[in-house]
């Protein structure tokens, strides 16, 4: 199945969802579009259980600054007004 397969005028919503080939390409066309590769899904657990702590730590040394950080606060109205 192919992308060009599910814009037929005579496919719903409901109908791709149901089938899990259709399902499997709108996935590969949301990754492609997301990050730019189709096997973005099929690949994401064997890289994110290929991060080791370095790499961890040298993110967080290089991201994670108080310099770039920002805090908010929620305070809640008295009497749950607003």
């Amino acid at each position: 199945m192919h992308a060009e397969d599910l814009t037929s005028k005579d496919d719903s919503a409901a109908e791709v969802v149901a089938n899990p080939k259709a399902r499997s390409v709108v996935a590969g066309e949301v990754a492609e579009a997301v990050a730019g590769d189709y096997r973005w899904y099929e690949n994401t657990l064997d890289a994110l259980a290929a991060v080791t702590l370095d790499d961890i730590e040298r993110v967080r040394q290089t991201y994670l600054r108080r310099k770039n950080r920002v805090v908010g606060l929620y305070e809640p109205e008295q009497n749950g007004q607003g």
